[in-house]
């Protein structure tokens, strides 16, 4: 019997501390391989490495969660490229937050506000709302 195997390509898109992880572990971890350039250290080509681990999933029919902050359309459409080429559907999830709400979460942090709250407002301001036409 023929077993066709069904692939998504999940991109996560939001600011820091926006609950994208926590969505993935409550929804997508049973399913999905997680990427996110959060867990791979001081590696230098976070870009070429998060390309070859999402491609390494995909070649033996496994979901992916892209689990980054993912903000531009740029930076998304390489990641929708791959995922069609790789023949999976691509499904992607923005995360909205309330900025005084996660620039609370972060001083409520024990680490001090350095530049990460730099990060977050840098983030928030290019970020770019997906429209339906970058997933034809």
């Amino acid at each position: 019997m023929l077993r066709c195997m069904h692939m998504d390509l999940t991109i996560l898109i939001g600011l820091q501390a926006s609950g994208k992880s926590a969505f993935y572990r409550a929804r997508l971890a049973a399913t999905h391989v997680q990427v996110s350039k959060d867990r791979m250290g001081y590696n230098r080509h976070k870009e070429r490495r998060q390309q070859e681990l999402v491609t390494a999933a995909l070649a033996v029919g496994r979901s992916v969660v892209v689990d980054n902050t993912n903000p531009t359309a740029e930076e998304r459409t390489p990641l929708i490229a791959l995922g069609h080429a790789c023949g999976a559907t691509v499904v992607g999830y923005l995360f909205q937050s309330c900025h005084h709400y996660l620039a609370g979460k972060i001083t409520l942090a024990t680490a001090p506000i350095t530049s990460g709250c730099a990060r977050l407002f840098c983030s928030s301001n290019v970020r770019s709302i997906p429209c339906l036409s970058i997933n034809r």
